[in-house]
């Protein structure tokens, strides 16, 4: 997070702070705080921006499976129509009707 952000000679610096992308000030200064802020790690989780273009603050991180976070990457994006960006994710439910991809149908196709 703070290579990303605050480190411009980061490979990834441009998709991050060179883009804007901050960190919540209380965190920069205090691991202590960002961990009474987001809790422990769980195992398998790397932490995650619920808004990819909010900033790394509290109320918009959280820990997520790299499944998660990788359906979200702005590289992932399609465009639907003009104007409108979704992540595979999102377009594959919208063709399932909202029905989430990973849910088990009952046998009589429910």
């Amino acid at each position: 997070m703070k290579k990303r952000c605050l480190d411009p000679n980061y490979k990834n610096y441009s998709k991050y702070g060179g883009r804007g992308i901050t960190i919540c000030p209380a965190w920069i200064d205090s691991f202590e705080q960002f961990l009474a802020d987001i809790g422990p790690r769980p195992p398998g989780t790397t932490l995650d921006r619920i808004d990819e273009d909010g900033h790394y603050e509290p109320g918009n991180c959280r820990w997520a499976t790299r499944t998660r976070t990788t359906s979200k990457q702005r590289r992932m994006k399609l465009m639907l129509r003009p104007g409108e960006k979704v992540t595979l994710a999102e377009a594959a439910r919208r063709e399932s009707g909202g029905r989430n991809l990973t849910e088990r149908r009952p046998p009589d196709g429910g």
